[in-house]
C-alpha cells in the first residue's frame, strides 16, 4: 500500500485506502498470524482470570475470547501491517498503539459483558495491559518483515523462530534510544 511515487505513504492515505475497499483489505488480507498468536494468548488470559468461577465458566470465557480475538486480531493485523511504513511515524504509532487497541478492547468488554463472563474486569484489565505491549511489539516486528501475510510473508515457522531475537531487539530499543539521545545531547553540549 504505497503511492506510485515510491515515497512512504501517509497515515491518512493508508486509512483512506483501507476505508475505500474494506472487503479487499480486511477480508482479502486478513492477518491469520496475528489472529493465531493473539487468539491463543488472550484466550489463556481469560481462562486464567475466570478459573476461580469454575471450570465451565473458564472454558466459556476461553472460547468466547478465542473466537472474538481471532476475528479482531486478524483485522488489527491488516491495519498494523498496512501502517508499518507510514509517515509521520508518530501518527502511525498512535493509530497502532492507541486508537485500534482502544476500539478492540471496548468491543472485547462488550462481548464478554453480553456473554456474562465472570471476573470480567480482571480479564479485561490483564488483556488491556497485554494489548499495550503486544500492539507496539507487533508493529515493531512487522516493520522488520515478521508476522506479515500476503506477498511479503515468510513462513509462519520462520516468524516464530525469529520471535526471541525480535523480542530482545524490541526490549532493548527503548534503552538504546535513550542512551543515544543522552549521549548525543552531552556531545552537543561539549
Amino acid at each position: 500500500m504505497t503511492p506510485s511515487t515510491g515515497a512512504a505513504p501517509s497515515v491518512g492515505q493508508i486509512l483512506q485506502q483501507l476505508a475505500a475497499q474494506p472487503a479487499k483489505h480486511f477480508l482479502g488480507g486478513w492477518n491469520w498470524k496475528s489472529a493465531a498468536v493473539s487468539g491463543l494468548l488472550r484466550a489463556v488470559i481469560f481462562f486464567a482470570t475466570t478459573i476461580t468461577a469454575g471450570l465451565r465458566a473458564a472454558l466459556a470465557a476461553l472460547t468466547i475470547e478465542a473466537i472474538y480475538r481471532i476475528i479482531a486480531s486478524g483485522f488489527y493485523g491488516v491495519a498494523a501491517q498496512a501502517l508499518r511504513d507510514a509517515r509521520p511515524r508518530w501518527q502511525a504509532a498512535a493509530v497502532v498503539m492507541v486508537v485500534l487497541p482502544t476500539v478492540i478492547q471496548a468491543l472485547e468488554l462488550a462481548v464478554h459483558w453480553v456473554a456474562g463472563t465472570p471476573n470480567l474486569m480482571r480479564g479485561v484489565a490483564v488483556s488491556t495491559a497485554v494489548a499495550a505491549f503486544s500492539s507496539l511489539f507487533s508493529w515493531f516486528a512487522m516493520q522488520r518483515g515478521a508476522f506479515l501475510v500476503g506477498e511479503e510473508a515468510r513462513p509462519f515457522f520462520e516468524d516464530l523462530k525469529r520471535y526471541p531475537s525480535l523480542l530482545a531487539e524490541f526490549l532493548l530499543a527503548g534503552p538504546q534510544w535513550l542512551w543515544s539521545t543522552l549521549a548525543g545531547g552531552s556531545a552537543r553540549r561539549t
